[in-house]
């Protein structure tokens, strides 16, 4: 509830702050607060502890939110927006299917610490590849221009 209610109440001033900046690096460090929050739920023993995790983890949200489909969008071909966001929506759950899995048996088998440590690992992972691929989002590309109008070897493959 206080992880929904946070998000709607910030993410319009967010989006504003962050549009100034490059929006893998968005995703990075907002992976990178989602991952620490969700580690930080395995270390958490008192109400005020969980609440912090679920601040920071609600923060991470809020930048990832409308950053990711506003990439997708970005980088689909003209007349392709369609497919790339629903291809995008259904990683999302396929994703979330794969945790629902992964996460439980990690708990189980390896214990709640590990489980935690392995959110903020991955979460990590996930922030540097962000920045390290963020550069290659800079360049000029034909990637939107219509098939019709390529002059390049890519026109083939339209």
């Amino acid at each position: 509830m206080v992880n929904g209610v946070g998000i709607v109440c910030l993410q319009p001033f967010a989006s504003r702050l962050l549009a100034r900046f490059a929006p893998l690096r968005v995703l990075g460090v907002s992976w990178l607060f989602v991952g620490t929050g969700m580690g930080l739920v395995g270390f958490a023993h008192t109400t005020t502890e969980f609440a912090l995790a679920a601040v920071v983890w609600t923060v991470g949200e809020v930048g990832a939110g409308g950053v990711a489909a506003g990439l997708v969008a970005n980088l689909a071909p003209t007349g392709a927006h369609g497919r790339y966001q629903a291809l995008y929506g259904w990683s999302q759950a396929v994703a979330k299917v794969i945790a629902g899995a992964v996460g439980p048996a990690v708990y189980v088998t390896a214990g709640p610490a590990a489980l935690s440590i392995g959110c903020v690992v991955v979460a990590l992972g996930c922030c540097v590849t962000a920045f390290r691929v963020a550069p290659a989002f800079h360049r000029p590309s034909s990637r939107n221009i219509p098939c019709a109008d390529r002059q390049d070897a890519r026109r083939a493959a339209c």
